[in-house]
């Protein structure tokens, strides 16, 4: 399985790079990468960007232009992927395990036809779109450079491609805490402090 992580925001409300985050003493890269073994993984980074523990990846690649986001990184991706799927998740989803992964590469391998799928959650009357973890195929490539050509740029926007793109429920054992997403540095000592209690 070929995972790319996301990791080419700018991170405003973080104040500073995810990329550089330390998660309950491990380095971002680390606390990710112990999670998912046998994985293939792929840091989708911003132009210029420099990642501690760069090393443990297997393939770093770089977006051609900043700022266009989370749809720019899954075709750049995609441009250079080994694979014909790929699974794409950010690096601030620390509680995304492999578990979550495998799900939506096998749920995409399950149909042939498509070319990408994303997870959809029930919270109580409300149903989320949830657009990370992902799994897409070459495929996808040309229908995303497409929608970045004509300033589209939500992922979700891919489901308009109804024919290639599905959204998928998400298991219902998954508890809310899968989409758990570290936006500021208030979230990060949140999530460290909750191991701790």
């Amino acid at each position: 399985m070929t995972v790319a992580v996301l990791a080419g925001g700018q991170s405003s409300r973080m104040g500073t790079s995810k990329a550089e985050l330390t998660l309950r003493g491990q380095s971002v890269v680390d606390y990710l990468l112990d999670r998912w073994p046998g994985t293939r993984v792929i840091l989708v980074t911003a132009p210029g960007q420099a990642t501690a523990g760069a090393q443990r990846f297997d393939l770093i690649v770089s977006d051609p232009v900043a700022g266009l986001g989370p749809l720019r990184g899954i075709l750049t991706a995609l441009e250079n992927a080994p694979d014909e799927i790929i699974v794409v998740t950010t690096i601030d989803m620390p509680n995304v395990a492999v578990e979550q992964l495998q799900f939506v590469e096998q749920a995409l391998r399950d149909r042939p036809e498509l070319s990408g799928l994303m997870l959809a959650r029930d919270r109580g009357e409300e149903r989320f779109i949830e657009p990370f973890p992902s799994a897409f195929r070459r495929s996808a490539a040309t229908i995303i450079a497409q929608e970045l050509s004509e300033q589209r740029r939500a992922v979700r926007g891919l489901l308009r491609h109804s024919e290639k793109f599905l959204l998928l429920d998400a298991p219902r054992d998954w508890t809310d805490s899968v989409w758990l997403n570290l936006t500021t540095p208030a979230d990060v000592e949140a999530f460290n402090d909750a191991r701790s209690s």
